[in-house]
């Protein structure tokens, strides 16, 4: 009896120490998550200034040259990205993940964008004559989240499972345990209750 109070005060132990541990890698997760976001958001801006650069350019050529320069970032960097104009609503340029995209799946992907991230303007100075130089937005950048950052997502889940999976285990050894116990009483009774009628029994005889 004391062996089986033993080996369920270990699970107990066990149990405990497990769910600490799942509860501590939550927290890295969750603050691994934040850290990405913050990685993409400020990456997602460099390329916001890179691009009113571009937009800004007074030269053609210059300009042309810059607009292939960021294109060929676009097609290296693992920041899912959108450039789309303001005025007509139509995709003006993407990174590499959107290259087979069809209008409506870009639209869908858009959506989902500005549901994680806020979209990021793109504004162009002009300059008209005998007035100030004025600011007009011409195109917004809408960016997601990376691969990394949606894998990392999904350990809390896989987490989740195994903790309901180990509190299982748990409470089923523990009901066989009880059970076990109960049986090991029974039996000592059932014998000690025989021993006794047994000797009035044999002493007659």
């Amino acid at each position: 009896m004391q062996l089986l109070k033993n080996k369920f005060d270990s699970r107990i132990f066990l149990f405990i120490l497990f769910a600490i541990v799942m509860i501590v890698l939550f927290f890295i997760n969750s603050w691994l998550v934040d850290n990405l976001r913050e990685s993409v958001k400020k990456t997602a801006i460099s390329y916001q200034t890179f691009f009113q650069r571009i937009t800004s350019e007074e030269s053609t050529d210059s300009s042309f040259k810059l607009s292939q320069v960021f294109n060929e970032i676009l097609n290296k960097t693992d920041v899912p990205i959108i450039v789309l104009n303001e005025k007509e609503q139509t995709v003006y340029t993407t990174s590499r993940h959107f290259k087979d995209y069809d209008k409506e799946k870009i639209k869908e992907t858009i959506s989902q964008m500005e549901k994680a991230f806020k979209p990021l303007p793109i504004v162009q100075s002009l300059t008209i004559s005998g007035q100030e130089n004025t600011a007009k937005i011409t195109q917004k950048l809408y960016y997601g989240e990376t691969k990394m950052i949606k894998i990392i997502k999904v350990i809390p889940v896989v987490q989740v499972f195994i903790i309901v999976f180990f509190i299982a285990v748990v409470y089923f050894s523990y009901v066989l345990s009880k059970k076990n116990l109960q049986n090991a009483l029974y039996v000592g009774i059932f014998k000690e209750t025989a021993h006794q009628l047994g000797t009035p029994i044999s002493s007659l005889l």
